[in-house]
C-alpha cells in the first residue's frame, strides 16, 4: 500500500505556502516602517537601558511578530529566507529602528547567520542526482541550475547589503 503513494516530504509539500507566509508576514512590516518609526513605545522592549515604563503590550507583541519572522529565516529552503531579505535591509537601514532602539538586537545574530548559511553555493549535480538531503525541496525550490544560479546571484547582491547594514549598526555581531 505505501508503494502506491508516493508523496513527497512535508517541507516539499508545503513549499510554496512557506514561500507565502514568509512573503506575507515580511510585508506587512516593511510596507509600514514608517508607521513603526513614529510609535516610539512600539520600539521599545522592556530591556532598554534606563526605561522606567512598564511593558507595552504592543512592543511585546511586535517583538514576537518579529521572532516569528527569524524563525522563519531556518527554513532548509533558501526561496522562503530570501522572501524576507527587503524587510531586513530596510529595518537594518532605518537608523531610528537599528540604532535608536535595541529591538532587534536579540534577533540580529540569528538574522546574520540565517544568511551566511544560505550564501554557500550548491553543487547542483549532487541535487539533480539525488544525493544531497534536501535534493526533493531543492528541486522543488528551483526549477533547473539555470534558475538556482539566477536566484543565488540576486540572493548574494541583496546579502551583500544586509552584511553591510549588519556590520554598521552591530559592529562586534558582524566581525564576530
Amino acid at each position: 500500500l505505501s508503494d502506491t503513494f508516493d508523496l513527497p516530504d512535508p517541507l516539499t509539500r508545503q513549499l510554496e505556502f512557506h514561500r507565502a507566509l514568509s512573503r506575507m508576514l515580511a510585508t506587512v512590516v516593511s510596507s509600514h516602517i514608517s508607521l513603526i518609526t513614529q510609535d516610539k513605545n512600539l520600539l521599545k522592549s522592556s530591556n532598554d537601558k534606563g526605561s522606567n515604563m512598564k511593558t507595552n503590550k504592543n512592543s511585546v507583541n511586535f517583538a514576537s511578530y518579529l521572532r516569528l519572522l527569524v524563525d522563519m529565516l531556518h527554513h532548509p529552503s533558501g526561496r522562503v529566507v530570501g522572501e524576507q531579505i527587503n524587510l531586513w535591509v530596510g529595518m537594518l537601514r532605518d537608523p531610528q529602528i537599528s540604532k535608536a532602539s535595541n529591538i532587534l538586537d536579540s534577533l540580529v545574530t540569528d538574522i546574520l547567520n540565517c544568511y551566511i548559511i544560505h550564501m554557500v553555493k550548491l553543487d547542483w549535480d549532487e541535487i539533480e542526482d539525488g544525493n544531497h538531503p534536501q535534493s526533493d525541496l531543492f528541486q522543488a525550490s528551483w526549477e533547473d541550475e539555470d534558475d538556482y544560479d539566477a536566484w543565488s546571484h540576486e540572493f548574494r547582491a541583496k546579502s551583500s547589503q544586509l552584511f553591510k547594514y549588519v556590520g554598521n549598526c552591530q559592529p562586534h555581531i558582524a566581525s564576530s
